[in-house]
């Protein structure tokens, strides 16, 4: 099931409870890539993605945050030792995250290969 779809630093980009991120076309919606946060029962994505610099930055259900290149290979993870709230604000290349009683910003950096 799609929880969300939003229109993310020019892509369209889809999550949801099936742990997988997808860009999509802007002209006829065919999956440009396909993200999972596992290779195996990946845990849902709930809150929308932050754009970084062309990759992604992603936070799953159990609390790990991925950082997704823009061919859809995971670049790094970074895992927060609780699951966070449904309610993330997002805005440039920072997650502010409510983990039990405590908020944490991630700050999600990509720095391309030259």
């Amino acid at each position: 099931r799609v929880v969300g779809a939003s229109l993310i630093d020019g892509a369209v980009m889809a999550w949801g409870e099936d742990g997988k991120l997808e860009r999509l076309s802007i002209t006829d919606g065919t999956a440009e890539f396909a993200f999972a946060t596992a290779a195996s029962n990946p845990p849902p994505i709930y809150v929308a993605p932050v754009a970084v610099d062309g990759a992604f930055g992603v936070l799953d259900s159990t609390g790990v945050a991925h950082l997704v290149g823009p061919d859809g290979a995971s670049l790094a993870t970074l895992g927060l030792d609780a699951e966070p709230a449904r309610e993330v604000l997002g805005a440039k290349k920072t997650m502010y995250v409510s983990l039990a009683k405590t908020v944490r910003a991630i700050r999600f950096i990509y720095a391309p290969a030259e």
